[in-house]
């Protein structure tokens, strides 16, 4: 992919959709807002193919990471001058990758931009690595937000190890001063059942029987684990069929793990039932 801006010149017969600015770059070949960093199409509309767009802070602006630039590209596009500018910046717009991959949505972007911030203003971050650091920050938004996503599913994304993802979020923990925030494993289910498109009906009755698998008969599972086996039951109850594979290649784990985690479910709900 090309990494610089292809052109810098303002062109007239746009203006942008968001902010009404006419001052108009083209990066890559995608014309973009000089003022608020909006990606408008050729008929001077916003693109609508590229949902997880991220909003970074600048100077009282809100600029738009398009999926279509790479971070060199959006890091020319700022114009960042300083070196400690233009690290804020690679950071966040390392940050706004890692969700995008993980398809965890602006709320979750914006949370570790102001995790990030909130970091920043207690301590420096020499000696990290932006992308472990980025990870990090990431699974402690998703947290926060109260999003499913397991530290194995971010690593395997990010092509991380997880004890250096997680040894990098214990730090963030430690300098913001809160204790995590454990998702519900509703919203474990809920966010696997997204990624693989199903059906309300599947969803609803996978948390029926996570829930129940965890309070009542107490399966001793990851959460990631307990809501693959769950949606695999619901799955199959419903008869809209998917292989253990594809859920577990959603869910962050081993097509085995989902299969030991489903026995075990089955097995002691068979003796709730009977009871």
């Amino acid at each position: 992919m090309q990494t610089q801006v292809v052109v810098k010149e303002q062109v007239d017969k746009y203006k942008c959709p968001y902010c009404g600015a006419s001052a108009i770059q083209f990066i890559e070949k995608h014309p973009v807002c000089a003022d608020c960093g909006l990606v408008i199409d050729q008929a001077g509309q916003v693109e609508n193919d590229q949902p997880r767009r991220g909003r970074m802070r600048k100077r009282g602006e809100q600029h738009i990471l398009p999926d279509c630039m790479d971070i060199k590209a959006f890091i020319d596009f700022l114009g960042f001058s300083d070196s400690v500018e233009e690290n804020m910046a690679r950071t966040i717009a390392s940050i706004i990758n890692v969700a995008g991959k993980l398809d965890l949505g602006d709320d979750v972007v914006e949370t570790a931009i102001d995790i990030y911030e909130d970091v920043a203003k207690k301590c420096t971050f020499k000696g990290k690595n932006i992308k472990v650091l980025s990870a990090a920050i990431v699974y402690a938004a998703s947290k926060r937000t109260g999003k499913a996503c397991g530290l194995r599913e971010i690593a395997r994304t990010t092509r991380i190890k997880s004890n250096r993802i997680f040894k990098c979020y214990r730090f963030i923990l430690d300098k913001l001063g809160y204790n995590a925030k454990y998702p519900s494993i509703e919203g474990y289910v809920a966010r696997i059942c997204d990624r693989l498109a199903l059906n309300a009906s599947v969803t609803d009755i996978a948390k029926k029987i996570a829930v129940t698998a965890k309070d009542c008969v107490q399966v001793k599972a990851a959460p990631s684990s307990l809501a693959a086996a769950s949606i695999y039951i619901s799955s199959t109850i419903i008869g809209n069929r998917i292989t253990q594979r594809e859920i577990a290649n959603v869910a962050g784990i081993t097509d085995a793990t989902v299969r030991s985690t489903y026995k075990d479910i089955i097995k002691k709900l068979q003796v709730v039932l009977m009871i």
